[in-house]
């Protein structure tokens, strides 16, 4: 009580992505060197699923 409401945006898109682990060796400031990982997915079908779900902060929505 006493919160404000949750307001969710989601965008959907289907397509083709490539996905999977990226990254690079990076060298700390002491020498030590560290792999940098990170699962992402790019590709037209991401971006466009961004752009979409960018538009629901713009448009009224429901409020759960």
């Amino acid at each position: 009580m006493g919160q404000a409401p949750l307001a969710v945006g989601i965008g959907i898109h289907t397509g083709e992505a490539l996905v999977g682990c990226i990254g690079a060796t990076v060298a700390d400031p002491d020498g030590r060197k560290r792999v940098r990982r990170e699962y992402t997915a790019i590709g037209e079908t991401v971006n466009l699923g961004q752009r979409v779900e960018q538009l629901t902060k713009h448009c009224a929505g429901r409020y759960w």
